[in-house]
């Protein structure tokens, strides 16, 4: 949160054009009136370890590209930082997007939390160790998909994926 303060103070300073949410809602921010694709989630990790934040609830997500896929598009801004003695430093800043921070793990087509054999969050991947991340937007969504597969939810994973590039190409106009 004092990272995402900090940002909404400079941006006012420096007079670019934000609208936040003010949730724990994706995203943090807008950063256009009138265009709902030009958005930006902020997240944080100790600096000089693997990131360790969660890129967002997996099923929340999955349900909501049907209806906003521009969430696809959203850019990530992330901090790698350090706290000594109440000072707080910055150490990494990387500006990625979801596809650039997430890959697949040894076991699941994507890395991934799971709590009590339950899948729960979508994780990052070392993506400040150079570690695989998936190469595009189109890799990500497939692994999105191959994670329902997996689950044993070939059906809603089909339909799923059909809506999601269906609403992709009309709300984004990408052919």
């Amino acid at each position: 949160n004092m990272l995402q303060s900090w940002l909404a103070e400079w941006m006012k300073v420096n007079n670019i054009y934000f609208k936040e949410k003010n949730t724990q809602e994706f995203p943090d921010f807008f950063l256009s009136n009138d265009d709902l694709t030009n958005i930006l989630e902020v997240k944080s990790y100790i600096a000089h370890n693997q990131p360790a934040f969660d890129v967002a609830n997996f099923d929340s997500y999955c349900n909501s590209l049907r209806s906003h896929p521009e969430r696809l598009d959203a850019k990530y801004l992330i901090f790698g930082y350090e706290l000594d003695s109440g000072s707080l430093s910055i150490h990494d800043l990387f500006l990625k997007n979801i596809w650039e921070i997430t890959g697949p793990s040894r076991k699941y087509p994507i890395t991934s939390q799971w709590k009590n054999n339950q899948l729960y969050n979508i994780r990052p991947i070392g993506f400040n160790k150079k570690h695989t991340c998936f190469n595009s937007r189109a890799d990500f969504i497939v692994s999105l998909y191959r994670m329902n597969l997996f689950r044993n939810k070939m059906y809603d994973a089909e339909i799923w994926l059909n809506d999601v590039i269906k609403q992709y190409k009309n709300v984004c106009n990408f052919d």
